[in-house]
C-alpha cells in the first residue's frame, strides 16, 4: 500500500446527489468505486512520466487534464 495521499474523487454532498438522479435516469453502472478510482490515479501519479488523463462526470462536465 502506497504511503502518498490518495487522490480525491469524492464529491461534495450537492454533486453527488445530483450524480445519483442522473445515474439512476440514464441507468448507468458503475466500474469502480471512489475507493477503487482513488488507488489507481494515485498509482497514475507514481510514474516518473505520467499517463496524462482527464474524467468526466455524469452531468457532463469533463475535467481539465491531469499528469
Amino acid at each position: 500500500m502506497s504511503l502518498l495521499p490518495m487522490a480525491d474523487a469524492v464529491s461534495d454532498e450537492k454533486d453527488a446527489e445530483e450524480a445519483k438522479k442522473i445515474i439512476a435516469e440514464k441507468q448507468l453502472v458503475g466500474a469502480a468505486n471512489n475507493t477503487k478510482w482513488n488507488e489507481l490515479i494515485s498509482e497514475m501519479r507514481k510514474y516518473p512520466n505520467p499517463p496524462c488523463y482527464r474524467t468526466k462526470v455524469v452531468n457532463g462536465y469533463i475535467s481539465g487534464w491531469d499528469s
